[in-house]
């Protein structure tokens, strides 16, 4: 955001409804232009990665944006290092299950930190054993 302010930058990328480098842009003196992909680029990149999905930033996600933004995004994701205890793994996605709906309404981006999200987005076998028995145990495994 510093460079943007300064001129020293013409854009910011970043991710996430409520991204404090967005935030910070879109609260400097003539706000932010918020861009989406292009409809093909979008098609492009789910094609790509299916990791993405296709989404939609609502208008007034940030000052000065009047319209939808259509984009893609992932879903949250925690990344451990290997060999990450099974147990601990899956009481840290049983932890963000249940506090789902409390980061929900405390973050616009805390919708999507919805472990079953992860059944489809991410390789069974790049799963920890402790999450992928916890996605079995809540009906959410492929």
């Amino acid at each position: 955001p510093a460079l943007v302010a300064d001129g020293r930058a013409a854009g910011l990328w970043g991710g996430g409804i409520g991204w404090p480098g967005f935030m910070a842009v879109a609260a400097l003196p003539g706000g932010a232009r918020f861009v989406g992909p292009a409809p093909e680029a979008i098609d492009r990149a789910l094609a790509a990665s299916p990791s993405l999905r296709r989404m939609t930033v609502p208008a007034g996600s940030f000052r000065g944006q009047d319209a939808a933004i259509d984009t893609v995004g992932s879903w949250s994701l925690v990344l451990a290092r290997p060999g990450l205890d099974p147990e601990a793994a899956h009481r840290l996605v049983a932890a963000i299950d249940r506090a789902g709906a409390d980061l929900a309404r405390r973050l616009p981006q805390g919708r999507d930190s919805d472990p079953r999200n992860l059944s489809g987005a991410v390789p069974a076998e790049n799963l920890n054993p402790g999450t992928a028995r916890y996605l079995r145990e809540v009906g959410a495994a492929r």
